[in-house]
């Protein structure tokens, strides 16, 4: 076997410029052995993997269904992006964090806006969310008057645990309002996406079936 770069043809005749050599055959089937796994139950489909499912003769494969996450900011210092800035407030930055982050998981992040720091608000927002596998609200399950969304879930849905030994991300709360999970993430924007990072991403992770360590290695 010889390379066609190391040949010229003229007429009908081929001149070659260097020996052949075994080394320039592929064998049949030398990118795949068989009986060897190459793709497995809970690895993410990159780019590559589905080229190789493709390589492999699949033409459809079974996934898992992204998760459906809600995202609902609260507090009545909160204002949108573009809007006139007032004294005390700040801008809605922990949506549009927390968006990119679920997205980067594998989630389907859903914007439900914000809230006021109201319990009756709060209680409907979190009522009338629609069908989600997860929710995901920032601000409100502190220890301060107006942390609000604590007190709700507590009420009328059941906490399983607030507080984690940590910083910065310490007001942590895990809640379930009738079947849908609820992390009340802290409202300081850094912390609002480390508590994401360590504890909503492990649980889209398990949703997903994805293998990998959710923090990488």
């Amino acid at each position: 076997m010889v390379r066609v770069e190391d040949t010229r043809r003229e007429g009908e005749e081929v001149f070659l410029f260097t020996p052949a050599s075994p080394q320039d055959i592929r064998p049949k089937g030398d990118d795949l052995r068989r009986g060897e796994v190459y793709l497995r139950r809970g690895d993410l489909l990159t780019p590559g993997r589905l080229g190789l499912a493709a390589a492999m003769g699949h033409p459809r494969l079974r996934v898992f269904r992204r998760p459906r996450v809600g995202i609902l900011s609260t507090g009545d210092e909160v204002v949108e992006p573009g809007e006139p800035l007032p004294y005390g407030g700040v801008y809605n930055s922990n949506a549009y964090s927390l968006l990119g982050l679920v997205l980067e998981a594998g989630g389907e992040p859903v914007l439900l806006g914000k809230v006021p720091d109201d319990p009756e608000a709060v209680l409907k927002r979190l009522e009338g969310a629609g069908p989600l596998d997860l929710l995901l609200t920032s601000g409100g399950v502190s220890m301060g008057e107006y942390d609000v969304v604590r007190k709700v879930l507590e009420r009328h849905g059941e906490v399983v645990f607030w507080k984690v030994r940590q910083q910065p991300g310490g007001p942590l709360l895990l809640a379930r309002l009738g079947e849908l999970p609820v992390l009340g993430l802290p409202g300081n924007p850094v912390s609002s996406m480390v508590t994401f990072f360590l504890y909503g991403r492990p649980f889209l992770f398990r949703l997903l079936g994805r293998t990998e360590p959710p923090y990488g290695r």
